[in-house]
């Protein structure tokens, strides 16, 4: 069922506008069928009524903006019904802002208490001063803690400001610095004295 209107020397080919043109002249039939667009279009000569007078009536625009979007395709109550099809596409991929990570950074407690260790033996791989630096305990740039004399390992917190301390004992005793050495009086000499 496809009619050709003029409208101001534009040919529509739309059989919707004739079903709006059925409807708005008060003719309830179905459109169907080509037989009830053929009724249609017989009473609108029989009537003498040109179409240039029924689209003086009836506005295009008034038809496109009260045309129901979710009408169904058989309804011929009123307007023009507008049947919107999606065609079958391929959407494009959508990009992710995932997929990187970064190395392990190994961090940790390498040497635990009571371990023997040699100088420059990593004790403790941290991000800032979890553990502090103790004695014979040097500290790296990245903070990573390390000996400085073979010794054995030995962990102390502090019980009022809770900070935890790495200390080496070292195997051979503790050894003065000699700047410290020469004016410091020794254990054989306070034996002497008394």
């Amino acid at each position: 069922m496809c009619c050709v209107l003029g409208m101001h020397g534009l040919a529509l080919r739309r059989p919707c506008l004739m079903r709006a043109l059925a409807t708005t002249c008060s003719v309830k039939c179905l459109l169907g069928s080509n037989t009830a667009g053929a009724l249609a279009a017989e009473w609108l000569v029989a009537s003498k009524m040109a179409f240039s007078s029924v689209f003086r009536r009836v506005n295009v625009k008034e038809l496109i903006s009260n045309a129901s979007v979710y009408a169904s395709a058989t309804e011929s109550s009123g307007g023009m019904s507008l049947v919107f099809r999606r065609w079958a596409t391929k959407k494009t991929a959508g990009s992710t802002k995932n997929g990187r990570d970064s190395n392990p950074k190994y961090l940790g407690v390498k040497k635990f208490g009571g371990e023997k260790v040699e100088p420059g033996n990593i004790i403790v791989r941290q991000r800032g001063t979890r553990f502090h630096p103790g004695n014979y305990v040097g500290m790296g740039k990245d903070h990573t803690l390390f000996c400085l004399k073979e010794g054995h390992v030995r962990f102390e917190r502090n019980k009022l400001t809770g900070r935890k301390w790495v200390h080496v004992d070292p195997m051979a005793g503790h050894v003065l610095h000699p700047v410290y050495a020469s004016g410091s009086t020794t254990a054989a000499d306070l034996d002497a004295q008394l």
